[in-house]
């Protein structure tokens, strides 16, 4: 695993840490596993998105649709700053 480091934290996180951490193990296996698991997480959710979007393109009505709401808000967002 390499080199120990030391991270500080306030002692609930070490408490709350410590009450996922199966007796056996270690805290520094829960926090890789909850890092992977986060990891794993995010990368699904970024496959449903990148789905959601390729669906997306292929509905003429859905791209026009989001092309208007997207120039709305960019002419709300000029209105706002004061800028045009």
């Amino acid at each position: 695993m390499g080199e120990k480091t030391t991270i500080q934290t306030s002692t609930e996180t070490r408490n709350r840490l410590a009450a996922l951490t199966p007796k056996g193990s270690t805290l520094e296996n829960t926090i890789r596993q909850l890092i992977d698991q986060n990891e794993s997480r995010r990368a699904h959710q970024r496959t449903l998105l990148d789905n959601r979007f390729a669906a997306a393109r292929r509905d003429p009505e859905a791209v026009s649709w989001a092309t208007q709401q997207a120039e709305r808000l960019a002419r709300l967002a000029q209105e706002r700053d004061g800028t045009r």
